[in-house]
């Protein structure tokens, strides 16, 4: 995915990092027309942490494990 870090920038603003991991986005819709766009890293066994946009304006981090 050419564009990875777009979401991690508009979501966390604009710096500089490092994308060590293994890298994921994820799309979903729901039924009343909100979608949302993520993009994640693994970072081990079962850890990771990333970023997501909702349609509705909604930003959100995450960090999973």
């Amino acid at each position: 995915y050419a564009a990875f870090g777009r979401l991690h920038d508009e979501v966390l603003g604009p710096a500089p990092r490092s994308f060590s991991g293994r890298r994921g986005i994820a799309n979903a819709y729901g039924r009343h027309g909100v979608n949302v766009q993520c993009e994640y890293l693994i970072t081990g066994p079962a850890l990771g942490t990333g970023v997501c946009r909702f349609s509705d304006g909604a930003r959100y981090q995450m960090h999973f494990g």
